[in-house]
């Protein structure tokens, strides 16, 4: 079996508020309710982000 070394991050959107929070805290542009984000970042590293954009948001 061959493996692929292309990581990435898969998102998806199912409303406007949670399509601009991730934009913001995740730096990622949705179309069509989806992202894709080339640089990997671990559940442990999206939490952070998400909670500090929601209290600075």
């Amino acid at each position: 079996m061959q493996t692929s070394k292309t990581r990435f991050n898969h998102f998806i959107s199912i409303d406007t508020e949670t399509t601009n929070l991730l934009s913001e805290a995740l730096n990622v542009e949705f179309s069509d309710n989806e992202a894709i984000r080339q640089d990997v970042l671990l559940r442990k590293e999206i939490i952070p982000k998400l909670k500090g954009e929601l209290e600075d948001g």
